[in-house]
């Protein structure tokens, strides 16, 4: 970076009383790898959030059988009716055939 460059940034730049973050790193991590570990340590709420929020749209659409269901178990009971029974994520659902 040339100086001149260098000396615009310091004089942009202000005193501090205090830091909310402090972040370091080596200069041996690629960079890969410290973004995907940044990612995670501030945004991990956001993903798990995410994830759930799909999950649960995905289940629905099931529910609503605008999806196929992704799991199909057949069993037979005591009884000589054979029972379909489909199973998401979240809901345990039986049809009887």
């Amino acid at each position: 970076m040339p100086e001149r460059v260098r000396a615009g940034l310091w004089n942009r730049s202000k005193q501090l009383d205090h830091f909310d973050v402090f972040l370091s790193h080596t200069w041996l991590t690629k960079g890969r790898s410290k973004f995907l570990s940044l990612a995670l340590q501030c945004g991990w709420r956001h993903i798990v959030l995410s994830w759930f929020l799909a999950v649960l749209f995905v289940e629905s659409l099931v529910l609503m059988d605008l999806l196929p269901s992704h799991t199909q178990l057949k069993a037979t009971g005591t009884s000589a009716s054979l029972r379909e029974m489909s199973r998401g994520a979240f809901f345990g659902i039986e049809d009887d055939v």
